[in-house]
């Protein structure tokens, strides 16, 4: 999770190609490498980049006075 916070907390876009790159990162592709280029998001990838974007939004919607 610290990845996806220190994004958040940057201000990044959580979009489902940065949901895919962490995702390598952590797990590897559906192969298990860890190495080299980053597969297209999955459906799950995406839905997991809607939730967090939600959450980074809903965060800039109260920290506004």
């Amino acid at each position: 999770m610290e990845d996806f916070a220190a994004l958040m907390a940057a201000g990044e876009p959580i979009t489902p190609a940065v949901a895919a790159t962490v995702w390598h990162k952590w797990f590897g592709d559906s192969r298990g490498e860890t190495a080299g280029e980053v597969e297209p998001p999955t459906s799950a990838m995406t839905a997991l980049a809607a939730d967090l974007q939600a959450m980074q939004d809903r965060s800039k919607d109260c920290s506004v006075s």
